[in-house]
């Protein structure tokens, strides 16, 4: 695996900030967003998603941990994280219907074939313009896994 991605090598990073940014843009031109925090505690113990956003009776619609330019030790932390989402989320019923997703730079999808999205966690692929597109599964064996071989699937556009 490599330890350093070719992104990273050329020098084309994509900051998570921007990711955060790009993403609540996106979430707050979707006609059930009424409300979109930033680093919102919202789970026992402090655990804290980079972005949630609400529906108009306060109920979360999503979950999302985003992730800039990192490498594979990153990514599996943002996995790491969505997995924790998915679990808490059942304790809580203004969350239960809350979708979790993960969002990453286009830049770095490559390096998801090495790893395991959660099912029931949705992929957003965000490129430097800031359009973003949903990641694709695919089976592996008898598992459904995240592989994002060029998304066709365009969610948002700048």
């Amino acid at each position: 695996m490599p330890s350093i991605l070719p992104s990273i090598q050329e020098g084309i990073n994509v900051d998570e900030s921007r990711v955060v940014s790009y993403v609540v843009s996106w979430l707050k031109k979707l006609p059930e967003t009424a409300d979109v925090r930033e680093d919102y505690v919202i789970f026992n113990g402090g655990l804290t998603p980079d972005i949630v956003a609400f529906d108009s009776r306060g109920k979360a619609t999503y979950l999302i941990e985003c992730k800039g330019s990192v490498n594979v030790t990153g990514l599996v932390q943002g996995i790491g994280q969505v997995y924790e989402y998915l679990f808490q989320k059942n304790f809580n019923k203004n969350l239960k219907t809350g979708k979790v997703a993960l969002a990453i730079p286009k830049l770095i999808e490559k390096e998801l074939k090495y790893l395991e999205i959660p099912r029931g966690v949705f992929l957003l692929l965000v490129d430097d313009k800031g359009r973003i597109f949903a990641g694709e599964r695919r089976r592996r064996g008898k598992n459904m896994i995240s592989n994002c071989n060029y998304p066709k699937h365009f969610i948002s556009g700048t």
